[in-house]
């Protein structure tokens, strides 16, 4: 259906609740973010009732093509190895890859310098640098909803659950969440959900 031909199914093993997944990304739906779609299925498989699942469309080309008009441009996730957290970036062994729908590597320049800007940007021009880089709007509302529900796992906190697109018709950067089931208190007690994380503090720019 819609040229839908890659769907996520999730167990939802990190969240017996069923809903801080899909509340996170309705939340950041309704503030403007670039949240992708998702709903609920029982499964079967052979006659088999596997149970109840999440289903959550994928941050693709088809996705891409369907919000942004265009499915060419770069597409980056950050990388299972090393200290990558977020946009942070400590010790040597942090990297991140860069998929090209062109068959091109990506440079990662704008990526770097936006977090180069998030990091140690002028206060005074300091928005409007974001904006030249980022879908300003769409990045706020995500960084916001993100830091309000405390998710580990997402952009403002240590996590990888984030896609990073290339938007070939604005030349702007697009972030969508993925993946957001640690989020609205389902984590130990080591961290306070109301003592949201602040931006990105450091960065290895020769390591994109």
């Amino acid at each position: 259906p819609e040229g839908v031909k890659n769907l996520r199914l999730k167990s939802s093993g990190q969240d017996s609740t069923f809903v801080r997944q899909p509340l996170a990304q309705m939340l950041v739906q309704q503030a403007g973010g670039h949240a992708p779609r998702f709903s609920f299925a029982r499964v079967t498989v052979n006659g088999d009732d596997y149970g109840l699942y999440q289903v959550f469309e994928q941050a693709d080309k088809r996705m891409f093509q369907q919000r942004f008009g265009n499915d060419d441009g770069e597409r980056y996730e950050l990388s299972a190895s090393g200290n990558c957290v977020g946009l942070n970036c400590e010790g040597p062994g942090c990297a991140a890859t860069a998929d090209a729908y062109d068959g091109e590597p990506g440079s990662g320049a704008s990526l770097v310098a936006l977090a180069k800007t998030a990091a140690y940007g002028a206060a005074s021009t300091w928005m409007a640098q974001m904006a030249g880089l980022a879908d300003w709007p769409a990045l706020r509302a995500y960084y916001a909803v993100e830091a309000a529900i405390s998710d580990v796992d997402g952009l403002p906190a240590s996590g990888q659950n984030f896609v990073v697109y290339g938007n070939e018709a604005s030349g702007l950067l697009e972030f969508i969440p993925t993946g957001q089931d640690l989020s609205l208190g389902n984590f130990d007690a080591s961290y306070d959900l109301h003592a949201p994380w602040g931006p990105p503090t450091a960065w290895c720019p020769d390591r994109v």
